[in-house]
């Protein structure tokens, strides 16, 4: 019974050092990657990175993911100022021997969906910066209203993605001819915006993934 009672304390012993190595190493890695992902992006704040599955250690050594989830907050990307980003990556693969030696490597998520959102002020700033002058508002409704000098008042439009653009057209048919196009920017290589949607504070924009590739530089 003492001998029992001996390897039964081992296990448990050995089981929670396993277990603070797992924690540690899984921490070390998030830093590690969200620190790589926010050179690679040219974003301005570090995304905080979290890696889905019960223990860490394991998916390292095989190079696989199953899940992870990356989360930034007031940041631009390629001049444009995004309020938030919410990445979900699934199925994620990668070299664990360049990562631990810091080795130039890529990590590749094979799918996956996220969304970015914006206030009406960095909308404006968008269409601003691509050369376009107008000042967009969001109402409580869902309304999205925008102001030029072509309108006489403030226009309600519609918002529509078209192969990465993000347009905007009057819903009052006199204006019809006019049309406001702003080029988004790719958040991540591999991703495709889907849909637009708007509330009286933010428009939250859509996007899903397909083999999403992030270069990390060798140190």
């Amino acid at each position: 019974m003492r001998l029992i009672g001996r390897i039964i304390i081992v296990v448990i012993v050995v089981t929670a050092i396993y277990l603070i190595v797992d924690f540690s190493g899984r921490v070390w890695a998030e830093a590690y990657v969200a620190s790589e992902v926010e050179h690679s992006l040219g974003l301005s704040a570090k995304p905080d990175v979290t890696f889905g599955g019960p223990l860490f250690i394991p998916q390292l050594l095989q190079g696989k993911l199953s899940s992870a989830t990356a989360q930034s907050e007031n940041f631009t990307s390629n001049g444009v100022a995004f309020t938030s980003a919410d990445l979900h990556l699934e199925d994620i693969e990668f070299s664990p021997g360049k990562l631990l030696f810091h080795q130039d490597s890529t990590i590749v998520a094979h799918s996956g969906r996220g969304s970015a959102t914006m206030t009406s002020s960095q909308l404006s700033d968008a269409f601003h910066q691509q050369g376009i002058p107008v000042n967009v508002r969001f109402e409580d409704d869902g309304t999205v209203r925008v102001s030029a000098s072509q309108f006489p008042a403030t226009a309600a439009v519609s918002a529509t993605i078209e192969d990465g653009v993000l347009v905007l057209r009057p819903t009052n048919p006199l204006f019809k001819r006019f049309s406001f196009p702003l080029t988004l920017p790719e958040l991540v290589p591999g991703m495709t915006y889907t849909d637009i949607a708007f509330d009286g504070t933010l428009g939250t924009l859509s996007f899903r993934l397909k083999d999403a590739t992030f270069s990390v530089p060798g140190s």
